[in-house]
């Protein structure tokens, strides 16, 4: 299992959401925060894929392939 980092990516450009948006949804100081998750060079916590698939229109399992 392999947490899916392009469909977060292309989950959020198909429903018009900034990564801005995605940002402040978490709370971070800037947006360049997030796009270190979304671009792998930080870890998203589980803590933080509820919020993710609210904000994204999906479920949690989305996230991952298999």
């Amino acid at each position: 299992m392999k947490f899916n980092l392009a469909y977060i990516q292309e989950r959020r450009k198909s429903l018009g959401i900034t990564i801005d948006e995605m940002s402040k949804a978490f709370n971070f100081k800037n947006s360049s925060t997030y796009w270190k998750y979304e671009h792998g060079d930080y870890t998203f916590d589980a803590n933080m894929l509820p919020v993710m698939a609210m904000k994204l229109k999906c479920d949690i399992s989305d996230f991952y392939t298999y």
